[in-house]
């Protein structure tokens, strides 16, 4: 056997610059929902602030 990789035949679903999946944007928006604030979505996601804030503007959903 090699070491060489196998390419995934299907490629994961992101739709941000920094490859945030689809699904993970998807929990961003429903906890900022439910109240949480956008510094506990970033440490439970392992996301940076900025990245949850710019996902939930994409979304239409931050609120200043």
């Amino acid at each position: 056997m090699s070491n060489r990789e196998i390419p995934s035949q299907n490629p994961p679903l992101t739709s941000s610059k920094k490859g945030v999946s689809k699904d993970k944007m998807r929990i961003v928006v429903n906890l900022y929902e439910s109240g949480i604030a956008e510094e506990f979505i970033a440490m439970q996601l392992d996301l940076e602030i900025p990245e949850v804030i710019r996902i939930l503007k994409e979304e239409n959903m931050y609120k200043d």
